[in-house]
């Protein structure tokens, strides 16, 4: 199970998840586990449940520093100047020549 993944060994998706596990043992095994016990299982063979990296696996981090020490700063101030806000935003899978988008969050600017 290390070394592989769900669709490696069964008809699933790359992550292994607590059912996929309950499935691999009822197909190696012939014992049908229950999903919470298949989640101690797990922690007592050393696997815990994981969370993506909040940032990209290719990120070179003297680049990124480099960037916020000689652009953002322009790019700061010419907000400021234009009295707008930055907002820093990721890959949210809205597209922009969809109509309507779906729902998105900003902050309200006071009219003044």
């Amino acid at each position: 199970m290390a070394d592989c993944t769900p669709g490696d060994l069964l008809s699933g998706g790359p992550l292994w998840t607590r059912p996929l596990v309950a499935e691999l043992v009822w197909t190696v095994t012939g014992v049908k586990m229950a999903v919470r016990g298949v989640g101690r299982w797990l922690c007592r063979h050393g696997f815990f449940p994981q969370r993506p990296e909040r940032r990209s696996c290719r990120q070179d981090r003297a680049e990124v520093d480099a960037w916020l020490t000689r652009e953002y700063p322009a790019i700061a101030a010419e907000a400021e100047k234009e009295n707008a806000v930055v907002a820093w935003a990721g890959q949210c899978a809205l597209r922009s020549d969809t109509a309507p988008p779906g729902r998105s969050w900003a902050r309200l600017r006071s009219s003044a």
